[in-house]
């Protein structure tokens, strides 16, 4: 078996989440900071068509950084063309991954293809981050919790690498048994996503941005959908009793499923 099938680590620039009904258009997820797309499994088993996500090349010791968020879009957006060749396109991301997909959405605009639809969940426009102090490597390692479905802050006594890897696997979580390499392209992946959203700032997407917003979380922030008007033609807002740190969980991913299910079969119309 080794020698006949193609190694797929699941750590490639592009990876397959579901296969589901290849008639219809795909669905592209772009990773949150952490740089991997594996959070969105549950999400693509659901959605009934082809999902396939985006991950960071920080993930890859040998490949450089981009310079700009622009730039790490456009890249993006060749990997999805090799994929499907011409819109009509689907773009959702998660936190930093909904910026990255607006950004793609601006471009994919800009060269005349058609956007069904651009989906955030819980995702806030970079000038909401310039001031926010840089995260550090212990920072990065706790994304890994929001990654395989946790909330980090209902652990706060996980600081270490060995102690948020145990906790992993102990749970049976793929991402504790990361190879090392993997592990520190994770840490490599947030703190330069980071650099990469305070430099960045947004065009103007010419069509409908849907706003998942999480609606446990935020209370006393500026953190609303509405920051998003003025880098959309249009808002649609769907608030969902999750936190911002559960939006793919099993829970959340059932309630958003059938919405997105919705909108793409619309829109598509």
């Amino acid at each position: 078996l080794d020698a006949d099938a193609q190694s797929d680590d699941g750590l490639g620039n592009l990876i397959r989440l579901s296969n589901e009904t290849p008639d219809k258009t795909p669905l592209f997820v772009i990773h949150p900071a952490g740089g991997i797309s594996w959070c969105y499994r549950g999400l693509a088993r659901a959605i009934g068509r082809p999902v396939y996500g985006l991950q960071s090349p920080a993930l890859d010791p040998a490949k450089s950084l981009p310079e700009s968020l622009d730039a790490l879009a456009a890249s993006y957006v060749e990997a999805i063309r090799a994929v499907q060749a011409e819109g009509p396109y689907n773009l959702l991301g998660w936190s930093v991954g909904g910026i990255i997909a607006h950004a793609m959405a601006t471009k994919l605009r800009e060269a005349g293809d058609k956007v069904d639809l651009l989906a955030l969940l819980d995702a806030y426009p970079a000038e909401c981050w310039r001031a926010e102090p840089e995260p550090d490597e212990k920072a990065a390692l706790r994304a890994l919790l929001a990654i395989a479905g946790y909330d980090p802050e209902g652990y706060p006594e996980l600081e270490t690498r060995e102690d948020i890897l145990t906790f992993l696997r102990e749970g049976d979580s793929p991402i504790g048994n990361l190879p090392a390499a993997a592990l520190d392209g994770v840490v490599r992946s947030v703190l330069d996503t980071n650099r990469l959203v305070r430099g960045h700032y947004h065009g103007r997407f010419d069509g409908v941005l849907t706003h998942i917003r999480a609606g446990n979380d935020h209370q006393g922030t500026n953190l609303v959908s509405e920051l998003w008007n003025e880098h959309a033609a249009a808002l649609r807002v769907i608030e969902v009793p999750f936190k911002h740190s559960q939006l793919t969980s099993p829970e959340a991913t059932a309630m958003i499923v059938p919405a997105l299910k919705n909108l793409l079969e619309t829109e598509r119309r």
